[in-house]
């Protein structure tokens, strides 16, 4: 019996050996499932929040672009105003122009008429002296007769 306990301690001692190698290939396996797992959950959840951020960054931009294309259409606006203003004033620089020719036209008129008034004026001076010198020769010449 020797030799057969021998063989089946052999035996038992093999089976041993070949379930304490399942057992580490089962554990370790099950510890690197759990890590890849781990691995992959953790890659999952990186995932998820680049595609939260994706998704904020793009609403983020697409705010900014609705903003550009605002902003573009008020310079726009405002640059058709400036256009428009400037076009006034130069109508209204083109008018005061006009206007101060017709100033300085008046202005000259009024002084040509001025200068007509002193000399007419002047004139009714003389003939009134004239006229009083000649309206006295005839009270002179009319008295003595």
């Amino acid at each position: 019996m020797n030799e057969e306990q021998q063989i089946l301690n052999s035996n038992i001692s093999s089976i041993l050996e070949k379930v304490a190698y399942i057992i580490i290939t089962v554990v370790g396996t099950t510890l690197w499932l759990r890590r890849k797992i781990s691995r992959d959950g953790v890659e999952i959840i990186k995932d998820r929040a680049e595609g939260d951020l994706i998704k904020d960054l793009t609403a983020e931009r697409d705010t900014l672009a609705a903003s550009r294309d605002h902003l573009i259409n008020r310079i726009t606006e405002v640059e058709k105003e400036r256009n428009e203003a400037l076009l006034d004033v130069r109508s209204l620089t083109m008018e005061v122009q006009h206007l101060t020719e017709k100033v300085q036209e008046l202005k000259k008129i009024v002084e040509d008429a001025m200068h007509k008034l002193e000399q007419a004026t002047h004139e009714l001076q003389e003939y009134a002296v004239k006229y009083t010198v000649l309206i006295e020769k005839y009270k002179s010449i009319s008295g003595n007769e």
